[in-house]
């Protein structure tokens, strides 16, 4: 018997409490499969839908599982009650044909507040503290409250409560990293301004943007605007958070994740609904007449609360808006999540919902919530077209008569930098010439080239990231993924006696906004070399009025823009630093001045004249203009389906790709606010979703009796289906919006879904109406047909004869999807039939998935569909272990006496399972454990039948069975993770795990010494160490989790410096290093005795002392001398530059006291630390003179200063900076003679010039093989040789490491095959 086996049945017999399930668990899911759905009526879609609500009610409260176990922290919840809101039962009145009275709604807020006033009284009788934070009676029948952890259990006992759900953090999206130049507005690509010549603006229609506020005072919003709620402050003023609330309130103006304070999100949504046109820049919105309400739910960094959503949802419903629009999100793909619950409320209402489906694409599976919701509609981020410019380049070069000496200009040093930009949505080839010159001595230009070092090739990766809500004209900058070394271009000996044109066809990577390129650049400019375009590369030269020609590399492509716009130029040539062509676009933005790329080859020969000293001039001419048709799919967009009922998301999408829209000037702080240029692009889902929003607007205008639901079928009937060989269903929904197709249809494509609910205690499926089929989830093991009815419904009295058929996108072999009517005429309406066989044995995981079109000749209509193949959800759902709400890694709890308390094991199962080992993972020893695999033992093990979807809890003492001792012990300090392995009844094995955690028992050890003695004038330092867990979990958290811990900010350092007497004389904190070390400088104590006490504590609460006795003698007064008064001022210098021209961290200070009033001592301070003291001879009024050697410097700047002090006084000098840049030895090169490839071979390092180092280190595959020491004698040449010898056929790596005090440089690596 293994010891494994032996230490499960071990475990069994341990005191362990397993309750099964948890309370608040939801009961083992069972599915009702109805063969034959009945066809009803479509109004019984409400009341269906209604009834499913009832259900719900009257089942168990639900308790999210993230609310279990919770702490005495204080933690704030929404709680859902169960009185019918006002949406549904305005839903109610309408189905019965009634009309929906203020009376009616009267009745119906008085009941819900009745209900929530009994709740809060409930809380009051329970001794339940609590604080009611917001009430909601229109789209939800709910409170949040803020009360202890510890205490929301007790919410699931007051009468009515129905589900209680964590108040999360909610965010607006990340921008998108594309930044192509998309054509100014979008709304002509969807086709809105034809709506308009049709009458309809959307005139007089609310629509809700619940986002970060609303810049009102915008030109183009001014009149937009109408009104709205801030619940953010609380207040009727849901202004974006400003510069000036950023300036006053003391907070980093951005965030870890790159947002600002202040926000725009809002504004830029706001005005692609409804701007009005205004300013210079053509921006007007989808609805143009249509009427902005902003509710504030998104703070400052675009930052808000679950509960702040759920407000702006609620009081729309309330203020009767039409649309509403929500670009905004958390991560849950949860249909059943509480804001997908209050948007399907609304669309019940009368309001229609359109949300975004999130920007975490382009993987499955990555739709957020409330993008999730079933009713409401979901939109995905398409492109609009992208506008490209070119134009011919012409290069003179050369002056009439004139020579000049070739002045080399060095190519610098490319590093691995950011870039801004991205590819126009092709790939650049790998290399290709961009021009070719038109009238230059080709045989001339042949030779150029033929000087030019030849170059390795190295691939062009580039990634990019930003924050939709920073305030940046900037878009995202791709990362130049290799650095190139450039050798220098042999330039010609003699320019030439006549000027040469030379023509280049570039591309325009960027242009500013305001100003055409082809109207900018008329003239003829000088052309001016900027190196890298550093702000030092533009020192020293004038580049007013000129062109900056510029290499690729090191700083971001705008940063280089501004950099030469900010010295004058008039337009930059960025040319590449690997061969080919850069292929790289940054749009139009007001920051930018014409930028062109051109291929590092031409760029290269232009060089090269301006090497040579030769006058280059460029003009520009011929500009053309290409648009790219666009409706590609951001692959940023996130992707259904929707997790549970694998429905179809996004329903549609739209454009959202570099749109152009509003941007705060912030004009109600700042009177004098410019809104000029107050535009900007931005990207993603978010600006997607008012697109819709915009058309919905007019869509409501000319059809105000359509409900949310036509709306929605309308929308995605009418949508254009993009490019089903890149995009699926779960890509693009039924495909991008089409204004003109919308706005008039002559039908209705309605589906008669069905969704699920839980009725008593059981699921149940009842009809529902949309604009997609979802077929459901098929295993292996079916055989079956399934139906779903589609029904086609004439509209304004059309009629006609339609065709259909069944377009596959994606087949799965022997499955199949039919219609049983191929045509038919259409007279009121018809209900077809469209029927999925599928036969036993599918086995692979996959889709079918496609499009069903009807087609009168004239108007084609689209219904996506998809069905699924063996998505079992099998599993386990979660293992967790649960300590309030502290943060990964959290502690494990301790009782009052310093044991380990009981920590709650949680788990969940997608299907019934059979057996459970529940084992401890070591986090800090992970190939250690008796298997040899980081297991040391287990908590549970034991055959088991436990059910599916129900919670079970495992209350854990903190011992465990272990599998080397065979003995039951306490899991001592480390770093662990509780992972378990479980058998299904399908006969298959299951894997999970928690995340980390610290089992910590023991304090911090301070260790400092006994004592120290100092003088009184000397800096008193007290230097020691601290060991402690949280410096061996650091990197292992790093490297097995990918979690940042710091461990020195887990610590609290605090020092108090007693008198002999006992009493207090200073205390304070003092900072903890990375490696444990600190350094505490103890200034400005006065001469005497006293006891220096230390106290180190962790997150735990466990605290670790030292204590070192202090000793400061008072100093010896100066000797007499003549002196009349203080010495005078010193003057310093230094030597770092003298000698070898390398900033290394070697050199001597010098004070020079070149006349007057001498001193007797002198005193050296390093940034403000005594390093020097040395005893002077009085001489007056000679020159006085001393020297202090500094040796060991690492890399960067120090400040010295001087005092001389005599009887009368002290006189500090000057500050002296010393900047040390080469401190580390300088970068050598490896090289190796294998060329026979025989396994005997010697690998070479050759450090040609730069900072010497002391030890020379060789790695073999990252294996240290070689350790040398060097003669150090900066800045010559150091070499050092490895013989290796009888090595096996293969590839080795090799990698050197040069190593001074000052800290190591690592060498490029190179391979040796042996054959």
């Amino acid at each position: 018997m293994s010891k494994r086996l032996i230490s499960t049945l071990l475990s069994v017999l341990m005191v362990f409490s397993i309750i099964l399930p948890a309370a608040g668990a939801a009961p083992a899911e069972s599915v009702i499969q109805l063969d034959n759905l009945p066809r009803t009526a479509e109004a019984k879609q409400w009341r269906d839908i209604l009834a499913g609500r009832e259900a719900k009610l009257a089942a168990d409260p639900f308790l999210d599982k993230s609310l279990e176990g919770l702490g005495g922290e204080n933690t704030r919840v929404i709680v859902e009650l169960s009185n019918k809101p006002v949406a549904v039962a305005q839903g109610e009145s309408t189905l019965s044909g009634k009309s929906f009275t203020s009376s009616m709604e009267t009745k119906a807020v008085t009941q819900v507040e009745q209900q929530q006033q009994s709740f809060v009284h409930s809380l009051t009788q329970k001794k339940i503290k609590h604080e009611v934070l917001e009430e909601y009676a229109y789209a939800l029948n709910g409170v949040a409250i803020e009360l202890k952890g510890n205490q929301v259990g007790q919410l699931l006992q007051i009468p009515g409560v129905v589900s209680v759900y964590p108040d999360l953090e909610v965010t607006i999206a990340p921008e998108t990293d594309e930044v192509n130049p998309y054509m100014k507005d979008t709304a002509p690509f969807i086709g809105a301004p034809e709506v308009w010549d049709l009458g309809y603006k959307g005139n007089g229609i609310k629509v809700g943007v619940i986002d970060t506020g609303i810049d009102y005072e915008h030109p183009n919003l001014q009149e937009a605007y109408k009104g709205g709620w801030d619940f953010v402050g609380n207040d009727n003023d849901p202004y974006e958070a400003t510069y000036q609330e950023w300036k006053a309130s003391g907070e980093p103006e951005f965030n870890d994740t790159g947002s600002a304070y202040y926000t725009s999100h809002g504004t830029h949504v706001a005005g692609t609904v409804a701007a009005r046109e205004a300013g210079d820049y053509g921006i007007v919105g989808v609805a143009p007449e249509a009427d902005i309400y902003a509710y504030r739910v998104l703070g400052p960094y675009g930052s808000g609360q679950t509960s702040w959503v759920l407000g702006g949802i609620d009081r729309s419903v309330q203020d009767g808006m039409d649309v509403i629009n929500l670009s905004l999100g958390n991560a849950a793909n949860d249909p059943s999540y509480i804001t997908s619950v209050a948007l399907n409320n609304a669309m019940l209402s009368g309001v229609t919902a359109v949300v975004a489906s999130g920007n975490s694409g382009p993987n499955r599976y990555t739709l957020g919530s409330p993008g999730a919701s079933a009713m409401a509609i979901t939109v995905g981020n398409s492109t609009g077209p992208s506008q490209l410019i070119t134009a011919d380049t012409h290069f003179w070069i050369g002056e009439q008569g004139e020579e000049a000496q070739p002045e080399q200009q060095p190519v610098p040093k490319v590093e691995q930098s950011p870039e801004l930009g991205t590819a126009p949505g092709i790939e650049a080839p790998e290399v290709s010439e961009q021009g070719v010159p038109a009238t230059a001595d080709e045989k001339s230009a042949a030779a150029v080239e033929d000087t030019v070092s030849n170059e390795a090739e190295v691939p062009n990766v580039e990634e990019a990231t930003t924050a939709e809500n920073t305030p940046s004209a900037s878009p995202s900058a791709p990362v130049e993924a290799a650095p190139v070394e450039e050798e220098s271009v042999i330039a010609p000996t003699e320019a030439p006696l006549a000027i040469t044109e030379s023509v280049y066809r570039l591309d325009l990577m960027g242009w500013s906004l305001s100003a055409d390129p082809e109207t900018v650049l008329t003239g003829k400019y000088e052309l001016e070399f900027a190196a890298l375009g550093k702000p030092t590369d533009f020192e020293g030269k004038d580049f007013t009025g000129k062109v900056a020609l510029i290499q690729r590399g090191e700083l971001a492509f705008v940063e280089k823009v501004a950099n030469a716009k900010a010295a004058g130029a008039v337009a930059v040539i960025v040319y590449n630093n690997i061969p080919g062509p850069i292929g790289v676009s940054l749009g139009d933005n007001f920051e930018l001045i014409p930028t062109l790329s051109m291929s590092k080859e031409d760029g290269d020969v232009i060089k090269a004249e301006l090497d040579a000293g030769q006058a280059v001039e460029v003009s520009f001419s011929d500009f053309e203009r290409s648009q790219t048709p666009g409706d590609e799919m951001s692959s940023s967009s996130s992707r259904g389906p929707a997790k549970v009922t694998l429905d179809i998301k996004p329903d549609i999408v739209a454009p959202g790709t570099s749109i152009l829209s509003t941007i705060p000037a912030y004009g109600k702080d700042e009177p004098d606010a410019d809104y000029a240029q107050a535009y900007d692009r931005k990207s993603g889902t978010s600006m997607a979703t008012p697109h819709v929003a915009g058309l919905i607007a007019l869509l409501i205008e000319k059809h105000p009796e359509w409900t949310p639901f036509d709306i929605k079928v309308a929308l995605m009937n009418n949508s254009k289906v993009l490019d089903t060989t890149k995009f699926d269903v779960f890509d693009q929904g039924a495909g991008r919006i089409q204004a003109v197709n919308t706005i008039d249809p002559a039908a209705f494509v309605k589906v008669l879904d069905v969704t699920q609910y839980t009725e008593s205690g059981s699921v149940v499926e009842k009809e529902n109406i949309t604009g997609s089929i979802n077929y459901g989830n098929f295993l292996s093991t079916d055989e079956k047909t399934i139906t779903k009815t589609i029904k086609v419904e004439a509209l304004n009295g059309s009629g006609g004869d339609y065709t259909v058929n069944v377009n596959p996108t994606r087949n799965v072999a022997g499955v199949s999807v039919a219609v049983d009517k191929n045509s038919f005429t259409l007279n009121g309406e018809e209900e077809l039939a469209v029927t999925i066989t599928v036969p036993r044995g599918v086995t692979t995981t996959t889709e079918a998935q496609g499009y069903i079109e009807f087609s009168n000749g004239t108007n084609t209509f689209t219904v996506p569909y998809v069905a699924h193949f063996n998505v079992t959800l099998s599993g386990v759902k979660y293992i967790e272990t649960v300590k309030g709400t502290e943060k990964n890694p959290f502690h494990y709890p301790l009782k009052a006496d310093g044991t380990l308390d009981t920590l709650n094991v949680a788990m969940e199962f997608y299907n019934p399972m059979t057996f459970a080992l529940i084992e401890i993972y070591d986090g800090l020893n992970p190939e250690g454990g008796y298997y040899q695999d980081g297991y040391i033992g287990s908590i549970f093990g034991n055959y088991f039948n436990f059910n599916a979807n129900a919670r079970y809890n495992l209350a854990w003492d903190g011992s465990y069975a272990d599998y080397t001792t065979d003995e039951v012990t306490e899991i001592p300090d480390g770093l662990y993770t509780v992972d378990i392995t479980t058998i299904g009844t399908d006969g298959k094995t299951y894997k999970e795990d928690t995340s980390p955690f610290l089992v910590k028992k023991t304090a911090p050890a301070v260790t400092a010494p006994e004592a120290l003695e100092f003088k009184e004038d000397e800096s008193a330092v007290l230097n020691g160490s601290v060991e402690d867990l949280y410096f061996r979990v650091a990197p292992a958290l790093a490297s097995g989790w990918n979690i940042a811990f710091d461990p020195a900010a887990s610590l609290e350092a605090t020092y108090v410096v007693k008198k002999e007497d006992g009493s207090v004389y200073k205390e304070g904190t003092f900072e903890v290093q990375p490696d444990g070390s600190f350094s505490l400088p103890l200034e400005g104590i006065e001469a005497g005795e006293y006891a220096v006490e230390l106290t180190v504590k962790d997150q735990q609460g466990l605290s670790g002392t030292a204590n070192t006795a202090l000793k400061l003698e008072a100093v010896e007064t100066e000797p007499e001398t003549p002196a009349t008064k203080a010495p005078g001022t010193p003057v310093l210098s230094h030597n770092n530059w003298v000698g070898n021209g390398l900033p290394e961290g070697a050199y001597i200070v010098t004070m020079n006291l070149w006349w007057g009033e001498n001193a007797t001592s002198y005193k050296l301070y390093e940034d403000g630390v005594l390093v020097d003291t040395q005893k002077l001879t009085y001489n007056a009024p000679w020159a006085q003179f001393a020297q202090t050697k500094i040796t060991g410097k690492a890399n960067g700047t120090y400040t010295y200063v001087a005092e001389l002090t005599n009887d009368k006084g002290t006189t500090r000098s000057q500050t002296l900076t010393v900047q040390v840049t080469n401190a580390t030895p300088g970068k050598a090169v490896l090289s190796q003679d294998n060329w026979d490839g025989d396994g005997h071979y010697k690998v070479t390092m050759n450090l040609w010039w730069g900072t010497n180092a002391s030890e020379y280190r060789l790695y073999e595959n990252d294996k240290l093989i070689d350790t040398q020491e060097l003669r150090s004698a900066t800045p010559y040449a150091q070499s050092a040789v490895t013989t290796l010898s009888g090595k096996a056929s293969g590839t080795y790596t090799y990698r050197a490491e040069l190593i001074n005090a000052a800290g190591v440089t690592s060498t490029e690596t190179i391979k040796v095959k042996v054959k």
